[in-house]
């Protein structure tokens, strides 16, 4: 998405129609079909404005454009968003399937934890698994947090406790937003 935004008036359609043809090329030379992902799809099949005013005037634009081109799409697209509420109605009927990914079970951060920290004690990640609710994108995000801790203070140990603190805080943010994925 943000590759095709442009700042000259009309360029940034122009990006759009060519991500389109360069599929199409793709498709027609390829055995299999190539997968067309939008990651964070939200920022390009936002909802439309009627507002007057040039970037809105291209926003429209662009999402007139992504309508047409999905009307006439043959092959795979992959939206990803964790804001589905951000998106146009008028792209819904144009996506043959919506999967919303839950938050991982138990059993699941468990086998997470044991990747990203193989040398917790398995009893440690029991109860880390039971008493918090994570991904594995957020024990990434703790593991450099770690890392970086660590290049700055070779000497320091850091405690679970601040694997924990880390966990409530994550878990006190996701109570107050949305899920990820359409709501059904």
């Amino acid at each position: 998405v943000s590759q095709s935004r442009y700042k000259w008036s009309g360029q940034s359609e122009k990006n759009l129609d060519a991500v389109f043809s360069e599929y199409r090329e793709l498709l027609s030379s390829k055995t299999h079909a190539p997968i067309l992902v939008f990651n964070e799809a939200d920022a390009v099949f936002q909802q439309r404005d009627s507002l007057d005013g040039n970037l809105i005037s291209t926003e429209n634009a662009m999402q007139t454009i992504l309508l047409q081109h999905l009307e006439q799409f043959h092959g795979i697209l992959v939206a990803t968003t964790n804001r589905p509420y951000a998106m146009d109605l008028a792209f819904e009927r144009r996506f043959l399937y919506k999967i919303e990914l839950s938050m991982p079970s138990a059993q699941v951060r468990q086998k997470i934890l044991a990747h990203y920290f193989p040398d917790l004690p398995k009893t440690i990640r029991e109860t880390i698994a039971q008493d918090y609710a994570f991904t594995g994108a957020d024990l990434a995000s703790f593991k450099k947090q770690i890392l970086v801790k660590q290049i700055l203070n070779p000497k320091a140990i850091f405690p679970i406790s601040d694997f924990q603190t880390f966990l409530k805080s994550r878990n006190q943010v996701m109570a107050s937003t949305f899920k990820v994925g359409f709501h059904k």
